[in-house]
């Protein structure tokens, strides 16, 4: 009786998505490179998304997210041009294009920005899910999930058994998003990082 409900709860999410699914589509793990025309420090890549669309000539942003260190961190870049010119990867960046600022915020959490679980307990599901936002909420309705990850290039969310012990690190990887259950930032200060 449990996982009918916990699928009915996933479908809902599933509905709530395609109704929300609405702006540009935010690039996890992908850098424009060249063409600055602007930068400054910002806490988000919304807040990026925001300014580049009050910024005159301002088409793509790059963001760099606070796990990267050094001068870069949480820098926003706003460009003038930017899949024109070439995309190269890059666990440390979030980019998009001009109009992004209606894309669902999620409020609880930064979740890693190119990070992937790894030796952190057996898959439990995936799903098609267009945004990580979804993807953290559905581990939150799951009760066996205790992290996720999301790969935005295919768009779907792989929920995990491990909790949070010694042998779950998180490595580099562009492709994806992961956080934990409700996503709580101050746990993964005990996390190793490869």
């Amino acid at each position: 009786m449990l996982k009918v409900k916990e699928m009915i709860l996933v479908v809902v999410f599933l509905i709530f998505q395609v109704q929300t699914a609405i702006g540009c589509e935010v690039q996890y793990g992908l850098n424009y490179p060249r063409h600055n025309i602007d930068s400054k420090i910002l806490g988000t890549w919304q807040e990026c998304a925001i300014w580049c669309d009050t910024v005159p000539g301002c088409n793509f942003w790059t963001w760099v997210h606070n796990e990267a260190g050094g001068s870069n961190q949480l820098r926003c870049y706003l460009k003038s041009q930017g899949v024109i010119s070439g995309i190269n990867k890059n666990w440390r960046a979030v980019s998009g294009s001009k109009g992004c600022t209606n894309s669902v915020q999620h409020n609880r959490c930064t979740p890693h920005y190119g990070r992937f679980w790894y030796d952190c307990g057996s898959f439990v599901n995936f799903f098609p899910i267009l945004t990580w936002q979804h993807c953290a909420d559905v581990c939150s309705t799951l009760a066996e999930c205790h992290h996720w990850q999301w790969k935005h290039d295919v768009k779907k969310c792989y929920t995990r058994t491990g909790g949070i012990a010694n042998t779950c690190q998180l490595t580099q990887n562009p492709d994806f998003v992961s956080g934990i259950r409700n996503c709580q930032q101050a746990e993964f200060q005990h996390l190793k990082l490869f």
